[in-house]
């Protein structure tokens, strides 16, 4: 089955301590028809989503530097309003519903456990964009 493109040139973050993660999230956008960016640690992410201001955002929780829950707070309150817009998508290993608390609490548009299938982000993505 062939893969629809539906980015239409739409950027991505992905921000995730994990290599296989960011390399697989990363080339499934691309096929998709996304932009992707990628990076390690909640830092990083921060000072790219102020610089690159991608469409949406994929954190992870844990990550070095800065925990996705970090990074979504400072979007939340970030003083340039677009920054405050930007979709959140919590990826994460920690699924429990104390974790899905926090990023709520912290504003994340939705939380997505891992394991997750590339179908069902791709569906998530499509939701809140």
């Amino acid at each position: 089955m062939a893969v629809k493109k539906s980015g239409a040139g739409k950027t991505i973050l992905v921000a995730d301590d994990d290599p296989e993660v960011t390399t697989s999230l990363t080339s499934y956008l691309k096929n998709l028809g996304y932009n992707a960016l990628a990076v390690a640690d909640g830092e990083a992410a921060m000072k790219t989503i102020e610089k690159s201001r991608p469409d949406l955002v994929i954190l992870d929780i844990a990550m070095p530097k800065a925990s996705g829950i970090v990074v979504t707070r400072q979007m939340r309150a970030h003083a340039d309003l677009g920054l405050r817009e930007i979709p959140v998508i919590m990826l994460t290993a920690r699924s429990d519903s104390r974790h899905e608390a926090y990023s709520e609490e912290a504003g994340a548009n939705t939380f997505v456990p891992k394991p997750v299938t590339m179908a069902e982000l791709a569906s998530k993505i499509r939701e809140l964009l």
